[in-house]
């Protein structure tokens, strides 16, 4: 049983009769994806009926598969029975090279609460680059949005409950934004997606206050859930895909209205999280900092900009093998070198761990 099955079964069932869950949350997080500026009047409230109409008159033609994918399935969203009453509100997307930014959320209220949903990675390049730099940024400039984001929809909508969703990074920027609220005693629960973790600093008396009401999940095969460090009260989640392919919540098995759990993670993706947070370990601020700046830099001049269809994503890497010898010449040798010690590091701790 998948999302489409679940959205059959519990089409016609309410709130009141079956109350909100992770499946509910897994739906919600998956609506941030969407670029809702392209086909819906953002500047006001949008309801179920304007979004049917306006999916209506949307080509998505030229959509890569996983973007229709998200509009099918809000489309079966604002048609069920079970989010009756629903309304989209204070969509914002800013992507901002030169920050190194890229956020998105949206956020969907009911009559007594409203789920507030985080976009994980775009695909962009600043939104790569803005995940790796995660690793080593206290908060990121997402980060700092998605709190400045949670505090005025909660300052608005003073009487409703809320619940935090987000799927990857946006996971991440929701339990950012929890913990940074001043008034969390509406915060009902907080959904994070296989989302990467934080340095050990972050875990402090602030975020204590929002622990209880966190659920983590990850599949069985995660590797982005668990980097930097492990989270320590996760659900596993079985998926019908393999390793890296598992990060899509849309292969998570479902049983009924929750997943289906195991009791570990897998032995291969546990190798890799072991070497990558090994190596992140190991290395100080700076030397992170420049790992980052060159490979991005880089990619830059590879004509890198982002993540697109497997065509044109497969042209960008003939383009790329033809201009590497000629730009890893351009890259100064101190950074040519961090870049080589920091791969191989990864290389022989998971050489190792075999």
């Amino acid at each position: 049983m998948y999302l489409d099955d679940y959205l059959d079964k519990y089409k016609d069932i309410s709130f009141l009769e079956s109350p909100f869950n992770e499946i509910d949350a897994v739906i919600f997080a998956s609506l941030a994806y969407p670029h809702y500026g392209d086909f819906l009047c953002i500047s006001k409230d949008n309801s179920s009926l304007d979004i049917l109409e306006a999916l209506g008159y949307y080509d998505d033609s030229l959509l890569m598969k996983r973007r229709k994918e998200y509009l099918h399935l809000l489309k079966r969203v604002a048609a069920s029975k079970r989010y009756e009453g629903m309304s989209l509100i204070n969509y914002q997307r800013n992507n901002d090279k030169e920050m190194i930014k890229q956020f998105q959320a949206v956020s969907f209220a009911f009559k007594k609460m409203i789920v507030v949903s985080f976009c994980g990675t775009d695909g962009t390049i600043e939104g790569i680059r803005e995940d790796m730099n995660m690793s080593f940024l206290d908060t990121t400039p997402a980060e700092i949005e998605a709190i400045e984001y949670l505090t005025h929809i909660a300052t608005k909508y003073k009487k409703k409950d809320i619940y935090v969703v987000g799927h990857s990074k946006g996971g991440r920027l929701a339990i950012t934004a929890s913990k940074f609220l001043t008034k969390k005693d509406r915060l009902m629960w907080i959904y994070a997606f296989d989302s990467p973790n934080y340095k050990k600093e972050f875990y402090d008396e602030e975020y204590e206050k929002i622990s209880p009401i966190i659920k983590f999940y990850a599949p069985v095969d995660s590797i982005i859930g668990r980097l930097i460090t492990e989270p320590i009260d996760h659900h596993i989640v079985n998926s019908s895909n393999s390793m890296i392919m598992q990060h899509d919540t849309s292969s998570w098995i479902i049983i009924d209205n929750h997943f289906e759990y195991c009791d570990s993670f897998s032995k291969t993706s546990t190798r890799i999280v072991d070497a990558l947070n090994s190596t992140v370990m190991k290395y100080d601020l700076e030397t992170k900092k420049e790992f980052s700046d060159t490979l991005f830099d880089l990619l830059e001049r590879l004509n890198f900009n982002g993540l697109s269809t497997k065509e044109k994503n497969l042209e960008l890497l003939k383009e790329a093998v033809i201009k590497l010898p000629k730009e890893w010449k351009k890259t100064p040798k101190e950074s040519r070198d961090v870049l080589k010690s920091v791969l191989m590091s990864v290389a022989i701790d998971f050489i190792k761990d075999k």
